[in-house]
């Protein structure tokens, strides 16, 4: 990525919202402050470098209640606000001994070693599940309505032996494993009250479904966006049509071919439209009082990701 991009932070911050990045890691690694810049965030900002923040359970990175904590204080900064945050916490590898001793277990007879990377995983998931908690019930109250989304980037990095016993392993088709190999659930919340709707789209489709929760106006690109995803709400290494057909982009159907290529058609000039729009917004990076590096190697520093909107 070497440009500017259109994205719902560069929506937002041109809406007058105040679009925060927000990572436990060194921003330093996959270059996340040009990242950043080029999606229109205003700022971003680690906890990385703080020495008075309690680490994850492995030790490598500030824990998901610290982050939690940040994302509380960061929107108390300004109103109304867009913050992005990654948790680290349940990344790879899953070798630490943390969780062994935990009440949270695994009954299906595994291997010794399975058995102890998902146990481990399947705890560091009760781990976050206890921060966004306490993330809701610090916003179930507050004056403005607010939404949240929770997801995750990818699958969890198991190791081969434990992944060939998944269901995606045992995918009936080369396509359905493709499928079951590239989704992760979302949980949209928010605290004025809306129906519970089960719904599926690809995370390239997601912006106008989180403008639309917000109520904010879905116009321009992600008019065209959310007109493609009712059609085809996956559209990514496969594609799934609304009645839950499932291709690979080559194998497409003449009929979901034509409208892939219209939809290309159509998105070019205004992904440039909405860069103008949004301006070149640049993100500053904001690291808290100066410390030591600690934990992690790099290549352990992926990222889970979850993000909040404060309505106006």
């Amino acid at each position: 990525m070497n440009r500017s991009l259109p994205a719902l932070a560069r929506t937002l911050a041109a809406r007058g919202y105040q679009a925060s990045a927000l990572n436990v890691d060194t921003l330093e690694f996959f270059n996340y402050v040009k990242a950043y810049r080029d999606f229109g965030f205003s700022d971003a900002r680690t906890l990385r470098e703080r020495t008075d923040v309690p680490l994850d359970a492995a030790g490598r990175v500030p824990s998901d209640e610290a982050l939690v904590d940040f994302v509380l204080q960061v929107g108390r900064e300004r109103s109304p606000y867009f913050v992005s945050s990654f948790t680290n916490a349940t990344h790879l590898p899953y070798t630490y001994h943390a969780y062994l001793g935990s009440d949270l277990e695994i009954l299906d007879p595994l291997p010794p070693k399975v058995h102890d990377e998902v146990k481990t995983f399947v705890n560091a998931l009760r781990t976050v599940d206890h921060a966004i908690e306490k993330l809701v019930r610090s916003l179930e109250d507050a004056g403005d309505p607010v939404v949240v989304a929770v997801f995750g980037d990818h699958l969890p990095g198991l190791s081969a032996e434990t992944m060939s016993r998944s269901t995606p392993a045992g995918a009936q088709s080369f396509v359905d494993g493709l499928a079951l190999s590239h989704r992760c659930p979302i949980v949209l919340w928010s605290n004025f009250g809306a129906p519970k709707r089960d719904f599926e789209r690809s995370l390239n489709f997601l912006a106008p479904r989180l403008l639309e929760e917000m109520g904010s106006e879905v116009d321009g690109l992600w008019r065209a966006n959310a007109a493609m995803a009712e059609r085809i709400p996956v559209l990514s290494k496969f594609v799934q049509t609304r009645d839950g057909r499932r291709f690979l982009p080559s194998e497409l159907p003449a009929k979901e071919q034509a409208l892939v290529q219209d939809y290309g058609l159509t998105v070019r000039p205004l992904v440039r439209e909405a860069v103008r729009a949004g301006g070149a917004r640049s993100a500053r990076a904001v690291t808290e009082p100066a410390g030591p590096m600690r934990g992690g190697t790099q290549d352990q520093r992926r990222s889970e990701s979850g993000g909040i909107a404060k309505t106006q």
